[in-house]
């Protein structure tokens, strides 16, 4: 099943369509989190835990999960796995790529993500073909037609265009992510969520 038919099914389940870009930082992580020498996994595992209900997509932030080289990757394999285990989320991994030689790390034998990015428009059909999944071409140009991760205004927002339907579905990122920083940090995280739902 294709990346827009899964999120349709995702979405009748869920009250709102909701995503999150995780994109951990050592500098800004909550202070239960720095008892962990690698902090990565039991963070993003607390914010799932806490806001997946809310969710129907994750992004994962590549560079910042290379950011603690070797931990990192595990943390963001192990944390991808998390996220999609209970079927009710949909994973995109943001590179974004540039070339074709990324195809065997996004499948399923590797991270195996439901969607990643790319910065080449021209990538768009070899990735799609190869696994499946949402391809979203990283720009801000409001002229593309296709499926698209676009950071307008300081804002991420996925758009998925399929044949019958094209929707636009707000990241929520490090405002939401950071926004508490005890041990009550993950459902601070799911307050702030509902809040920007309200708004």
């Amino acid at each position: 099943m294709d990346f827009s038919a899964r999120l349709t099914d995702i979405l009748r389940t869920k009250d709102a369509p909701r995503g999150l870009l995780l994109r951990p930082r050592l500098a800004a992580m909550p202070l239960p989190m720095l008892r962990y020498d690698d902090p990565f996994l039991p963070f993003g595992k607390e914010l799932l835990a806490a806001t997946r209900d809310l969710l129907s997509i994750v992004a994962f932030d590549l560079a910042a999960y290379m950011a603690l080289g070797a931990a990192g990757v595990v943390a963001l394999e192990r944390t991808i796995h998390y996220a999609s285990a209970g079927g009710d989320l949909l994973t995109v991994l943001h590179g974004p790529f540039a070339s074709a030689d990324y195809l065997v790390a996004t499948a399923d034998s590797a991270f195996a993500v439901d969607g990643l990015t790319v910065s080449d428009p021209a990538l768009v059909d070899a990735y799609a073909a190869q696994h499946e999944a949402g391809v979203f071409y990283v720009t801000d140009a409001a002229d593309w037609a296709g499926s698209r991760l676009s950071f307008a205004g300081g804002h991420a927002a996925l758009t998925v265009d399929a044949q019958d339907m094209r929707m636009t579905i707000s990241l929520a990122g490090e405002d939401v992510i950071y926004a508490g920083h005890d041990e009550d940090f993950a459902q601070v995280a799911r307050q702030r969520l509902m809040e920007m739902q309200r708004d």
